[in-house]
């Protein structure tokens, strides 16, 4: 399946996150579960990070991964914005399109499903990957949002990130010589070491 990371972001259930999921759902606005997902993102994604940004009337909904050495993340991204299309479309309606989707890589050569999914215009080669929307969009309220639970799950989430210990450079380079070590099978000591 070559929009695999597409369709199975599709089908995922953002509640299947946990806490992450349920905090933003519960958010009183977009914006809000926006800023919750940005402070929180690393906990469940080390290479994610979210942010907003705002230009003129348009807000531009960011979702970048980072530190990953593979050719294109063409198929995380697609997931990740997918996956972002349904935590939405769960707060605000499941017929809620942005008014653009931008990826962070190139085109592939069918966006048929790209279109079919996200109900917009869907453009590739950002530097980010992006919903653009009216700033508006990020004061609307979440329907069903229950603000109990809301303050129950950012206190949960900021106690585990306090607690999670902090990598230090050493670790992280490790890790990520790990990582790229599995593409050529096994990985082993020596290669990871040099």
């Amino acid at each position: 399946d070559d929009c695999f990371g597409l369709h199975f972001g599709e089908r995922f259930n953002p509640k299947n996150i946990g806490p992450l999921a349920y905090t933003a759902l519960n958010s009183p606005t977009v914006g809000e579960a926006d800023a919750q997902v940005a402070r929180y993102i690393k906990l469940y994604n080390q290479a994610g990070e979210a942010s907003v940004i705002i230009e003129g009337q348009r807000a531009y909904m960011r979702y970048v991964l980072t530190g990953l050495d593979i050719p294109t993340a063409r198929q995380q991204n697609e997931y990740g914005m997918a996956v972002r299309l349904n935590t939405i479309r769960t707060m605000v309606g499941s017929q809620w399109a942005p008014l653009e989707v931008q990826f962070a890589h190139e085109a592939p050569a069918d966006i048929s499903e790209h279109q079919r999914i996200f109900s917009a215009p869907v453009l590739f080669g950002y530097p980010t990957n992006n919903f653009v929307v009216e700033c508006e969009f990020l004061e609307r309220q979440v329907p069903a949002a229950d603000t109990r639970l809301f303050g129950i799950m950012k206190r949960y989430l900021e106690r585990v990130l306090e607690e999670m210990p902090q990598e230090d450079g050493g670790l992280s380079s490790v890790r990520r010589a790990i990582a790229e070590s599995l593409r050529d099978g096994e990985p082993s000591l020596a290669r990871v070491a040099k």
